[in-house]
């Protein structure tokens, strides 16, 4: 039996051990979502131990950004400072990963400077103003916000792409009932709910060639009228069928 201490290997990817360290938060990159010698510290010291670490959450669009000091990777002027941080991660034999992300209802005008997008006009839970319900164009617009994001981690040197789809922000906010109350082709039944975060998959695993995909998926809302355990299963099954490694 495999240990937690044993090789992995995931097309054709080789983890030295199978401990991750999954994205969290830091607050350490700058106003304008660039790397700092402050995140890259952060990161190497916690190299040691891990096969695995997936970067924070990447905000692949300034209307998407979550928090004032967020890490960004929406625009290429960042890539010089991934790249550093890709590099030093990689050169201590640990799998470098970043997680990108649209926090959708759940940004503030406050941090972004203009008002917030999700599904529908609700607000969303944790979010603090009522957003505008992205039109067809909008939705377009996103998508190859996240294709373009996933081409800049490549070209940063990440081995791996991470696609938020959990914790309410905007693809968890698609396939949630509780916040999708959509009557197109975005919304209604699964698997209308189902349709924008797949295409982003879609869109992304085209982009990143033979780099390995992950995605977080928040599985159960455990709010009543929520995304179910059992409709996770389906959309799990959806995400394999289209080259997510996982």
């Amino acid at each position: 039996m495999a240990t937690l201490l044993d090789p992995l290997e995931v097309r054709g990817v080789i983890f030295k051990n199978r401990i991750v360290m999954p994205p969290m938060a830091t607050e350490l990159a700058t106003e304008n979502g660039e790397v700092t010698g402050q995140l890259i510290k952060h990161y190497v010291e916690r190299c040691d131990k891990v096969g695995l670490i997936i970067v924070e959450h990447s905000y692949v669009s300034i209307e998407g950004k979550y928090s004032p000091r967020q890490l960004g990777i929406y625009d290429d002027k960042l890539i010089d400072g991934l790249s550093r941080l890709a590099r030093e991660i990689k050169k201590r034999g640990v799998i470098a990963a970043i997680q990108i992300n649209h926090a959708g209802g759940k940004s503030s005008s406050k941090f972004t400077g203009v008002k917030p997008i999700a599904p529908s006009s609700v607000i969303v839970p944790g979010g603090v103003e009522e957003p505008s319900e992205m039109t067809l164009g909008d939705i377009e617009r996103v998508q190859e916000a996240f294709e373009k994001a996933a081409k800049r981690a490549v070209k940063a040197g990440f081995d791996a792409i991470e696609i938020h789809g959990a914790h309410g922000f905007l693809l968890n906010q698609f396939l949630s009932p509780i916040t999708n109350k959509r009557l197109d082709a975005y919304g209604g039944t699964l698997e209308k709910r189902m349709k924008f975060p797949l295409e982003v998959v879609e869109r992304v695993r085209e982009a990143i060639g033979d780099k390995l995909l992950l995605y977080r998926l928040g599985a159960d809302d455990m709010m009543l009228g929520g995304l179910t355990i059992k409709e996770s299963r389906i959309f799990a099954a959806k995400l394999e069928s289209l080259g997510v490694d996982i």
